[in-house]
């Protein structure tokens, strides 16, 4: 059976989670630093958590997720964790995947349905280039997950100037400014 670990590096809420024969577990890196969304804080304090949960080693990784919430295609992440982990990781294979679908897989994989609906609301996932050349921002993500895989249903975006949405945002966003939860 396979071993993958899955991270979150860089952002708010760094930290990591593991899934070994099925059995999963997950910790944020603020529950161990005590710093609150640990931002931009490599979790290396919830690797070492997730790795020891099972007593396995770097080595017996065999896939390394890392969400990506930026442009740039993931090579800047991919640098970030061979800086940050050099060659612990040698067997494993690392694989970045679009933030909203990190978010419906650990909704919909680690659920007991074999098929369901899976709804993301975040305030602000992903940024892309838009077909019409603007830089938008993934807000909300309706998935069909069936068996083994996710399909995209639909996914709304919002044009974005830096960390400001100047025309519309979406539900997340709202929440994030009524909680102030930014």
């Amino acid at each position: 059976m396979s071993k993958v670990l899955g991270l979150k590096i860089v952002g708010h809420d760094t930290g990591a989670a593991i899934c070994v024969d099925g059995k999963v577990v997950a910790i944020a890196e603020e529950r161990l630093t005590r710093v609150k969304h640990s931002f931009n804080k490599f979790p290396r304090l919830s690797i070492n958590y997730c790795l020891d949960a099972f007593s396995v080693t770097p080595s017996e990784i065999d896939l390394v997720v890392i969400d990506q919430a930026g442009l740039g295609g993931g090579q800047a992440l991919k640098k970030t964790f061979a800086s940050e982990t050099g060659t612990l990781f040698t067997n494993a294979k690392v694989e970045i995947i679009n933030h909203h679908d990190a978010h419906a897989a650990s909704a919909f994989f680690a659920s007991p349905f074999a098929e369901a609906a899976i709804l993301v609301y975040d305030g602000s996932g992903e940024r892309m280039l838009t077909h019409l050349g603007v830089y938008a921002t993934e807000t909300e993500t309706l998935y069909r997950g069936f068996g083994n895989k996710l399909e995209i249903i639909q996914k709304t975006t919002h044009a974005r100037t830096g960390q400001w949405f100047p025309y519309t945002f979406g539900v997340g966003k709202l929440y994030s400014f009524l909680s102030n939860n930014t």
